[in-house]
């Protein structure tokens, strides 16, 4: 499988971010919904597989490679990876497409609820939803992989694999391309279901340079948009999977807490590659936030609004009273 079996059309084009670093930037659909998508963590355009081809009728969802991944470069300098460069990036994307003052739907996977977060904070009354799927508002690594207190180990590690990533960066590509690494984290329940398309993923990738993947993390770890979420005024959703140690249920739940009128989905099975593992079911989820929350006047346009339904493990969360 490869981003040539994306079964919807997709146009890419090269920008310029403030700092110079060049973007590849992807463009899918031509519906009158507007979807920014920011990148997760390294994602290949693959991961947007069956989001673009559910959404693509209704929806123009625009994404990019992220800075040093793929297709797009950062410049070289010691803050070159840091987080706002990320959110820099989103502007610029942003400034580059012929939106105008039009709102849109911004937020993703994993590290994209971070980025996406921090694009409401820049321009609130641009946007209609969030749609923040399985990731965190701060501190990715405070949660990860167990209590708090291993966040200094990680740190450590990832530190320590940064300054080996020379030594390393021959066998990481290596593993990834060959499709084992899909097989290994298969097998280790580090993804539960969607094996082919898991292993396609991490084939794709393996065209990262080891020590910009870490960096990108680490330099994720240092940012927190916890001070957002009490602000956010627009529909927001929120999901996570019952297996995800990476940012477990828990974390969504404490943003479900903080955020007014936000609804939840928490799909069974699923841990931190939902998107990959339960494509059909993350879809079903975002079709009905979408229907009934964020477009419920437009949506149905040339189609057929989805049955009400609550979904798996899904819930919504009031605005308080004021």
């Amino acid at each position: 499988m490869s981003v040539d079996q994306i079964e919807v059309p997709v146009e890419s084009t090269t920008i310029r971010s403030a700092d110079g670093a060049t973007l590849r930037v992807h463009r899918a659909g031509s519906g009158p919904h507007r979807w920014l998508l920011p990148p997760g963590m390294g994602t290949p355009l693959l991961c947007w597989k069956h989001i673009f081809e559910a959404f693509e009728p209704k929806m123009t969802i625009v994404t990019w490679d992220q800075r040093g991944t793929y297709g797009s470069e950062a410049p070289s300098g010691p803050d070159a990876l840091a987080f706002d460069r990320h959110v820099d990036d989103a502007l610029a994307v942003l400034e580059s497409l012929d939106w105008g003052d039009e709102p849109f739907v911004t937020g993703s996977w994993s590290m994209g609820v971070q980025i996406g977060l921090e694009v409401f904070r820049r321009m609130p009354q641009r946007i209609a939803g969030l749609t923040l799927i399985n990731g965190s508002a701060e501190h990715p690594l405070k949660t990860a992989y167990g209590p708090a207190f291993t966040r200094p180990i990680l740190t450590a590690v990832l530190r320590g694999l940064v300054a080996a990533s020379p030594k390393l960066q021959n066998l990481w590509g290596s593993l990834l391309f060959s499709g084992y690494a899909g097989r290994l984290v298969m097998a280790a329940r580090i993804a539960r279901a969607n094996e082919p398309f898991v292993t396609a993923v991490t084939q794709a990738l393996s065209r990262i340079d080891l020590a910009t993947y870490l960096q990108i993390l680490l330099e994720a770890d240092q940012h927190s948009a916890r001070d957002v979420l009490n602000d956010i005024q627009v529909p927001t959703l929120i999901t996570a999977g019952t297996k995800d140690v990476a940012v477990p249920p828990s974390v969504a739940k404490e943003m479900l807490g903080r955020v007014p009128w936000s609804d939840y989905c928490e799909i069974d099975g699923g841990t931190h590659y939902t998107p990959l593992e339960y494509p059909e079911k993350l879809n079903e989820a975002l079709e009905r936030f979408f229907a009934f929350r964020v477009f419920p006047d437009t949506w149905t346009e040339g189609g057929h609004k989805p049955k009400r339904t609550k979904g798996p493990r899904s819930r919504r969360r009031r605005a308080p009273k004021r």
